[in-house]
């Protein structure tokens, strides 16, 4: 459910991206036959910390790993890739803008919490993978506002 919204969250921004998913060696592979760029990779989600609240809900916390990449050339200098990756840095912002606002139409609310404390970290990313890509890598962590899937178990 969370790569679901993840990617519907994508579908929304402006550059209109690819999406793709999967571990590192998965996102090479799907990344050597992707027509459409700039792409949106999202890695597979690590182990997912689940906790009740005081409210009796449940509480989902992962950590995000995606990348916003463009595809560039092997010959490009620097300059020329920091200007592709300033490109990805505004397509990252506007994601995490979007997420903050995001609103999932089934369960009528905030799918994610998102706090103004809360940090980001952003890598550039130079030649990265085998087709040649720059970009960004965004890292954050999220928790889930409400799980559907779930029951809501009372306090004893």
């Amino acid at each position: 459910m969370i790569v679901t919204q993840i990617q519907a969250i994508v579908n929304q921004l402006t550059e209109a991206p690819g999406f793709l998913y999967g571990t590192a060696d998965e996102l090479n592979l799907q990344l050597d036959s992707q027509k459409t760029f700039p792409v949106v990779c999202m890695y597979a989600l690590p182990p997912i910390e689940s906790s009740f609240t005081l409210s009796n809900a449940i509480s989902n916390k992962f950590n995000l790993q995606i990348k916003f990449l463009y595809k560039s050339t092997f010959d490009q200098n620097t300059a020329q890739n920091e200007a592709i990756a300033d490109q990805a840095l505004t397509m990252a912002n506007e994601f995490m803008v979007t997420l903050a606002n995001y609103r999932d139409q089934i369960i009528g609310g905030r799918y994610f919490k998102v706090h103004q404390k809360d940090r980001a970290q952003v890598s550039i990313m130079y030649n990265d993978f085998d087709i040649n890509l720059t970009g960004v890598k965004l890292t954050m962590n999220l928790n889930t506002m409400y799980n559907a899937n779930v029951p809501v178990i009372p306090w004893p």
